[in-house]
């Protein structure tokens, strides 16, 4: 099994905040913006090539400016990723295991 990091995603209070950290103090890249009837809701930055931090503003992270919601990670064959992590001591957790449901980026 092979995992590669794919993006991390974070909840941020306010977009433009969180953008210039990342972007004029870190000095990543934004790769792209995400829009929901035509208000900025997220972005993309670069951390390499393939890998990203995804954000996404919600009104209710009240902890933080900022809090991690998922990190994202890539494989070429889930059935074998999903039978080693769920072996790992740090991952299993069969509650958590039973709740997931196989998603798909094609219908049917």
């Amino acid at each position: 099994m092979k995992l590669e990091f794919a993006h991390v995603c974070i909840k941020a209070k306010n977009l433009a905040q969180t953008e210039e950290f990342y972007t004029r103090i870190l000095g990543l890249e934004k790769a792209f913006t995400f829009y929901r009837g035509g208000q900025a809701i997220g972005f993309y930055l670069r951390i390499s090539g393939t890998e990203f931090i995804e954000v996404f503003e919600d009104a209710a992270v009240t902890s933080a400016p900022s809090v991690m919601a998922h990190l994202c990670l890539r494989t070429w064959d889930i059935d074998a990723a999903q039978r080693e992590l769920v072996a790992l001591p740090a991952c299993a957790n069969p509650d958590a295991a039973a709740s997931r449901r196989p998603v798909s980026t094609t219908p049917g």
